[in-house]
């Protein structure tokens, strides 16, 4: 994975490293450019589907990379946005990034996505075992919060998730159990509304110009400046 961010180690916090640094992401085609034999994941302030898709195909500008225009990333990497946004990141993932057209697959709303899921977390449950306290690995609290932001901007969401916060507090034998006691907290437009085909806030709007970064590594050409050594 490479990031494409520098951190700043001293004199800023976590937060502000990931907000202050200004992004580079060509420094990563760079480097599937000169190391071909490798495979090179983009990471750093993605923030949906459809601007994943958008690092995958870009607009070269410069020498070639070899096959046309196609990129050499082997992947982009959607971190945090997946977790604070689940439904507005990825929902449309399945057209935007792996090009199926919406009559070739299930449309899933958010109903029945938390109905596979909690069949899958009731599963899990206690898979690991259960420690010296009676407590079981996973628990039902760690197993229902992947899914918490499901809702995130909904009418309802916050409430909902005030609802699931009380009815772990009574420690609940499945996840099952605690959507069955909260979900009626969100309307039936918001359960059962299809993943949106929103666009990406932000899209990789300028071109790459690989010819602004000198080759590296063992492609380093005999006209190329000097690299320094780290």
């Amino acid at each position: 994975f490479a990031r494409t961010v520098q951190a700043i180690l001293s004199g800023l916090s976590p937060d502000e490293n990931r907000k202050v640094p200004p992004l580079h992401r060509e420094w990563v085609y760079a480097l599937a450019r000169d190391f071909p034999h490798l495979q090179f994941t983009l990471n750093g302030q993605v923030m949906d589907a459809s601007h994943a898709r958008s690092f995958l195909n870009p607009t070269f500008q410069g020498e070639a990379l070899g096959s046309g225009d196609m990129s050499p990333l082997a992947g982009v990497m959607i971190g945090r946005a997946a977790y604070e946004r689940p439904w507005a990141c990825l929902s449309n993932a399945d057209g935007v990034v792996f090009g199926e057209e919406e009559g070739e697959r299930e449309v899933l709303t958010r109903r029945q996505v938390l109905r596979d899921y909690a069949e899958y977390a009731d599963y899990a449950f206690g898979r690991h075992g259960c420690d010296s306290k009676g407590k079981y690995h996973p628990d039902v609290r760690r197993l229902i919060r992947p899914v918490l932001n499901l809702f995130h901007g909904e009418p309802g969401g916050k409430r909902w998730k005030r609802l699931v916060d009380g009815a772990l507090a009574t420690k609940p034998a499945s996840v099952q159990e605690v959507l069955d006691s909260t979900l009626g907290a969100l309307s039936d437009e918001v359960l059962d509304a299809s993943p949106s085909q929103t666009l990406s806030r932000d899209s990789l709007s300028k071109t790459v110009d690989l010819d602004t970064f000198p080759r590296i590594g063992h492609n380093h050409r005999a006209n190329d400046p000097p690299v320094p050594n780290s």
